[in-house]
């Protein structure tokens, strides 16, 4: 993935872990690597995989587009 999507997509999951009241060691018992991986994957260092984004998107019931900052999150009419 090239910079800037590495970017949105980090900016996309910290905004959606803030959401939800998740701390970053949930995308990493989501995804069964280290805290470290994903440390590295947050700050651009080593991008995240397609298939990676796609488990968080599935265990998060969202889309993968809402994942990675292509559209924004349903909201519920209340």
């Amino acid at each position: 993935m090239a910079p800037d999507v590495n970017a949105r997509v980090a900016t996309a999951l910290r905004v959606e872990l803030a959401r939800r009241a998740l701390p970053d060691c949930a995308l990493a018992e989501i995804l069964g690597v280290s805290r470290q991986a994903i440390s590295m994957r947050m700050r651009g260092k080593q991008a995240f995989r397609v298939s990676e984004l796609g488990a968080i998107a599935a265990a998060w019931g969202i889309d993968l587009a809402e994942l990675i900052g292509e559209r924004q999150p349903a909201t519920s009419a209340a």
